[in-house]
């Protein structure tokens, strides 16, 4: 059987990070916050058949906990370099 490698910007969507990453990218070219979400679901869901959240208010509460751990790795990173 053959392995085939996904190009870094297909597989990147696979990771929550990544998802976000695509999230934001599309901001700059959609008119509200659930237009860029609706842009990234369905590029997801065109590559891989299924959507990588259930909902716009779950993805909500996803990208409130990514920030949220964003926040404290850059507090923790700022303590250690003090």
């Amino acid at each position: 059987m053959e392995v085939t490698k996904l190009p870094k910007s297909i597989a990147r969507l696979t990771t929550p990070d990544g998802f976000i990453e695509s999230y934001q990218e599309k901001m700059r070219h959609a008119k509200t916050c659930k237009e860029a979400y609706e842009m990234a679901e369905e590029e997801y869901r065109i590559l891989f058949g299924t959507n990588r959240y259930s909902s716009y208010p779950t993805f909500k509460n996803a990208i409130t906990r990514w920030n949220k751990k964003r926040r404290t790795q850059k507090a923790n990173f700022t303590k250690r370099k003090k």
